[in-house]
This record gives C-alpha cells, structure tokens and sequence, in this order.
C-alpha cells in the first residue's frame, strides 16, 4: 500500500451562502430540511500508508461529524444560537469507514465528489497517524465545532480536523479553501445571550460596527471548485507543491483531554475496514 493522504470533498446540494446572515440561513437552512447525508457538505479524511501503525492499522477513513444530528438540532432551537451554531461544541464523533465509504459512493454517484490526493512518505504517514492517535487518546473527537484549535487537541468540525491533516502533511494551509467572517458577536447565541430566526432573516448584510468574532473555515464549494478546475474531468487531482522541499513539522503537545465511554482500540476499529 502506496502512502498518500486524501481529502474527499462532497460539496451540498445547494451552494452555502455566505453574503449575509439571512442569506446563510436560508441557504444553510434550506439544505437541512432536505435530510441530506451532508447538508452542509463535508470533508472526509483518508489515510494510506505502507507500514502498519496502532493495532496494525494501515487505512483508515473518517472525518468528524456530530455525534447525534437530531440531538443538536434540538439544542441548536433550544438554546437559539443564531449564528453560534458554528461554534458550539456539540458531541462528536469520528465517522466511520463504513458510513465514510456508504456517503463516498452516494456522492460520487450524485456528481458532488472531488478528492485531493496527497502523495505522502512513510515519515508523513506516521505522523498523521500519531495525530489521530492523540485525537483519540484524549478524546478530542467528542468534540464538534468551528473556531477551536485542531492540533492542539481541542476538537473540530470536519473542515478544520482535515484542514490540520493537511497541514501536518504538506506544511502548508489551503487558503483558497477558505472563507473568512467577522460575524457580529450580537448574532452568536449562548447560554446567556438568544439570538432568534427572525433576528438572522432581518440581517441582510453583515455589519461593520460592533465587536466581532473572527472566524475562518474551509468550504466545500469553494474546495470542489478548486479541485475540479485542475483535474478537469478526472475525479481526483494529485497535489504535489509540498514535495519540492523538506520540511520539519512536529505535532504540538495537546493542551485539551475528554473523558470518553469507549476504548482506544474500539474507536480505532470503527475507522478502518474490517477486512
């Protein structure tokens, strides 16, 4: 088995909005009702490498999903996060390869699929694999959400978790994946501040008084776009930037640590074939 890391990008059925809080909800809102597997869209991760690594583990693929999506729906209404709903850290999990594998097949047949394909060594592929070790070993996939620091242990949305396997990969960071915002922190919901529907359907633009949050993120539209642009009419483009040079990149010490309900190697099982 070759080493490689591949980022597989299954865009939504209808393009995210990001021009306005109304325009996100409608948008963001729209794709929900649909029950679709990835009604925002999402990153998956998979891992390839030539030599065996945790419980002989050599393929891997997952990605980071909720780990109830009707639960934190509930919690999403409950709360009236508003736009908070990006950062709030829901109960995660790591997608399995089997439901990983089922979505891949389904998008790729629905037209919503393009991979990134990253030649790597076995040197990368151990660190990758190292950092899922550690994403296990302190329980950092039972944490979903944006704006939180993925290398250093503290959780991730599927963008994020495959934005740092990527950096921990190559050395570099997707810009051109990305989005950034600087959301009034009026339309971000928590336990001490509701921000309702309503208040995100009136917002029709987004402001520039007030205090902000910076956030930034990878999109699925933007990635697919991206991909599809160099692989034409392939499935799959080969990113070969980061092989031109060497570099030293040493996974940071994790800062964060979960209590979990399931054993290393029963989460390590769930993300690599059974056979």
């Amino acid at each position: 088995m070759k080493d490689e890391l591949r980022i597989h990008v299954t865009r939504p059925r209808l393009k995210i909005n990001w021009e306005s809080p109304r325009h996100l909800l409608l948008s963001g809102g729209f794709n929900s009702l649909k029950k679709d597997y990835a009604p925002i869209g999402h990153f998956t991760v998979e891992i390839k490498s030539s030599l065996p690594h945790r419980y002989g583990i050599q393929h891997v693929i997952t990605g980071m999903e909720r780990e109830n999506k009707e639960e934190s729906t509930k919690v999403v209404w409950k709360k009236k996060l508003g736009l908070g709903s990006m950062t709030y850290a829901f109960k995660g999990a790591l997608t399995t390869f089997e439901k990983s594998y089922h979505d891949l097949l389904a998008s790729e047949a629905e037209g919503r699929l393009k991979t990134l394909v990253v030649p790597t060594t076995p040197e990368i592929s151990s660190r990758l694999f190292d950092f899922l070790d550690r994403w296990i070993q302190h329980g950092s996939y039972t944490i979903y959400g944006g704006h939180k620091d993925p290398l250093r242990g503290e959780g991730a949305g599927c963008a994020d978790f495959a934005m740092a396997c990527f950096e921990l990969a190559t050395g570099y960071q997707l810009e051109d994946w990305c989005i950034n915002l600087s959301i009034p922190k009026k339309f971000i919901g928590d336990d001490n501040h509701q921000v309702s529907l309503a208040h995100l359907f009136l917002a029709s633009h987004w402001e520039d008084s007030g205090e902000k949050l910076k956030l930034k993120t990878a999109d699925t539209d933007l990635a697919f776009e991206w991909i599809k642009q160099r692989a034409g009419a392939n499935q799959e483009f080969v990113y070969r930037d980061h092989l031109n040079r060497t570099f030293q990149m040493k996974i940071p010490d994790f800062t964060y640590r979960y209590p979990t309900q399931k054993s290393e190697e029963e989460i390590w099982k769930t993300i690599c074939p059974t056979t």
